[in-house]
């Protein structure tokens, strides 16, 4: 890119940009003192003495140390900042004797356990010193039932709603809200952060225009997608038939959207316009 408007169009019989613009006579000497420094810097290193090599070199700590490698017994040469720590001739010995000689008593970290017995059903766990006070219980349904508190956490809606509290919407569900977006402005908001909760579960996608509807997100893996996955059990309030029987007890109808719909996005709004046209009475 020219500098100057006038230095990528330059004519015979034109003057140059540069022409009768010169420095000041302060920058001269400015320059002038600059480059004495860098002259002065430049003889001042000419003119240190060789550093030398090996023996010969100020920093000279000795040379190479000989140790025995702890695992195979290999004879191996460490610098002498090392020497102290340096046990194994390479990694993959250290690897190996972490491996075989690094589990429980004979781990440098092992600060001790032992076994005790669960306070409610008796069953053994290991306890470890730092968890000695609190550890007293084999599992939380074990520790539920002693301190009182047991409870179904899987239908209880306030438990469900605090655990998705910190949920936030995926790539894939972020796509299909910008999708819903386009057509449908402020008619679908995202609640899968547990903002609503029917029954044991967490919708998706809400309407916000007075309509009982819901759309779900299925990903193919994870609820066993008739077409890529078919071989993954899924529990049945994860299937869409559970998912749409579940919403259908509290009024609402329920569309699901399938991870590979989002591939055709003419076909799947074509699905969403057929589910959001009203009901029209005769």
């Amino acid at each position: 890119m020219p500098r100057h408007a006038n230095s990528g169009s330059f004519k015979k019989g034109h003057k140059t940009w540069i022409e009768g613009n010169h420095h000041s006579e302060s920058t001269k000497e400015k320059l002038k003192l600059k480059a004495m420094e860098s002259e002065r810097i430049a003889q001042s290193i000419a003119n240190l003495p060789p550093m030398g090599k090996g023996s010969e070199n100020p920093n000279w700590r000795g040379g190479l140390k000989t140790k025995t490698c702890l695992y195979c017994g290999t004879s191996f040469q460490v610098i002498p900042a090392i020497f102290d720590k340096a046990k194994y001739c390479s990694k993959s010995c250290k690897n190996k004797a972490t491996s075989e000689n690094g589990k429980g008593r004979n781990n440098s970290n092992w600060r001790g356990g032992h076994y005790r017995p669960c306070e409610y059903c008796g069953h053994e766990i290991w306890v470890i010193p730092a968890t000695e006070k609190t550890h007293r219980f084999c599992s939380l349904s074990c520790k539920a039932k002693v301190e009182g508190i047991f409870r179904n956490l899987n239908t209880d809606p306030e438990f469900q709603q605090k655990r998705q509290a910190m949920r936030k919407p995926n790539h894939q569900e972020r796509k299909l809200e910008a999708i819903l977006d386009k057509p449908f402005p402020g008619e679908w908001k995202f609640v899968g952060d547990g903002e609503v909760i029917l029954g044991s579960l967490n919708p998706d996608f809400i309407n916000c225009n007075g309509r009982k509807q819901i759309i779900e997100f299925f990903g193919c893996w994870y609820h066993g997608c008739p077409i890529h996955h078919p071989e993954n059990k899924v529990k049945w309030q994860d299937t869409e038939i559970g998912k749409q029987t579940i919403y259908a007890r509290y009024g609402f109808k329920t569309l699901v959207i399938w991870e590979h719909e989002l591939d055709n996005e003419e076909a799947m709004m074509d699905k969403i316009r057929q589910f959001s046209r009203p009901l029209i009475k005769g």
